[in-house]
């Protein structure tokens, strides 16, 4: 009696399965990155806080308030409202909250 010869796999069914489950790994990734980018990237939650008077506490224990001019990725912009007015550039890695006055 012979033996039944083993089946070869479908290789179009392998391929198609194989970008399949790619595609989802993709879409994991992304969710993940947005994920990321809104825990670490905190000027995307302040951003709309551009032109708003904001409370900055520093890690120091210094504490200021001041117009929010800008932010990137490092650094915070405030406007002190003080007799000189004047702009201060604060990294974000010395402040340990910032929270709009209301």
């Amino acid at each position: 009696m012979e033996k039944p010869k083993p089946k070869t796999p479908n290789l179009g069914q392998l391929v198609t399965s194989l970008k399949k489950r790619i595609e989802q790994i993709e879409r994991d990734l992304r969710t993940i990155k947005d994920t990321l980018n809104t825990k670490d990237n905190w000027h995307a939650e302040i951003k709309d806080w551009i032109g708003q008077l904001i409370d900055v506490q520093f890690r120091h224990g210094a504490q200021t308030t001041g117009t929010l001019q800008w932010v990137d990725r490092y650094n915070v912009c405030i406007v002190v409202e003080d007799e000189h007015n004047e702009r201060r550039i604060c990294t974000k890695g010395g402040i340990d909250y910032i929270s709009r006055t209301v």
